[in-house]
């Protein structure tokens, strides 16, 4: 695209040169036309027309571009040969006056909303048009979606539908880029065993239940049954492991079962 652009440039100045049909224009007219790459965001300089060969001319306003800074004028298409407004004279054929730019770097800021920054290098900075790829934080109970330009609240899990996000540089960043981490709470199966010591009048089991990491526990209370009190559930069989309280945030994040819990009623 920037070579076509180019091309349309060296075009229209050869025109420029030749002339046209209009009479204040002659086939000699030397001109100095700025090529600012507008076609990726520079501003337009208006050209110098039907200068004379040997003067000197007056330096145009810098142009500009998001995320870039203004370097000077070169008389290259490499940017190696300056053009010194003080110095350079109008030559004696019309010429194209070439831009240079320099990206300014900016910086990332991360809000990881909880989590935790891998210890691996990643990007912290970038300059205009770097899609470097961004890191994966990490959090307990959660799974990372993406990187976001919106915050993220924990209540309202307002991810957008359909929003992926970015797992790299957003295109056309530019300037101070704040990315903000974006969660789903791990959601795991609790299944219930009776766990009963009895032999007679043995209660069913409650259906499976789905909850998220850090819900507030609601698990059935089941009645007492063949002699026996309910006591609660246990993620083990035997009551020694951790007792799911309702009321309590479940903090599992894997498929867990839930173990009765009872004792002989005397």
């Amino acid at each position: 695209m920037k070579k076509i652009f180019l091309l349309i440039m060296v075009l229209t100045l050869g025109l420029v040169i030749v002339g046209c049909s209009d009479a204040k224009y002659s086939d000699d007219t030397v001109n100095i036309v700025f090529f600012t790459d507008a076609n990726e965001g520079g501003s337009t300089i208006q050209p110098y027309l039907n200068l004379e060969p040997g003067d000197l001319v007056e330096e145009p306003e810098d142009p500009t571009r998001t995320g870039f800074e203004f370097v000077g004028w070169f008389q290259d298409l490499q940017r190696t040969i300056p053009w010194d407004f003080d110095v350079n004279v109008v030559p004696e054929a019309s010429i194209l006056l070439y831009a240079k730019w320099a990206p300014i770097v900016s910086i990332i800021i991360y809000d990881t909303n909880g989590g935790t920054m891998p210890n691996t290098n990643y990007p912290t900075e970038y300059n205009p048009g770097d899609r470097s790829v961004l890191p994966n934080p990490t959090r307990t109970g959660y799974q990372f979606i993406a990187w976001y330009l919106y915050d993220w609240d924990e209540e309202l899990l307002n991810t957008k539908p359909g929003d992926r996000g970015y797992q790299t540089i957003p295109a056309n960043s530019f300037g101070e880029l704040y990315l903000y981490a974006h969660w789903r709470p791990i959601e795991v199966v609790v299944t219930f065993s009776v766990n009963f010591p009895g032999t007679v009048d043995k209660p069913n089991a409650p259906a499976n239940q789905y909850y998220k990491y850090g819900q507030e526990i609601d698990f059935p209370v089941l009645a007492n049954a063949g002699g026996y009190r309910f006591l609660g559930w246990n993620s083990s069989s035997n009551g020694t492991g951790t007792w799911y309280v309702n009321g309590d945030l479940f903090t599992r994040t894997t498929r867990t079962t839930a173990y009765a819990i009872w004792e002989p009623i005397v």
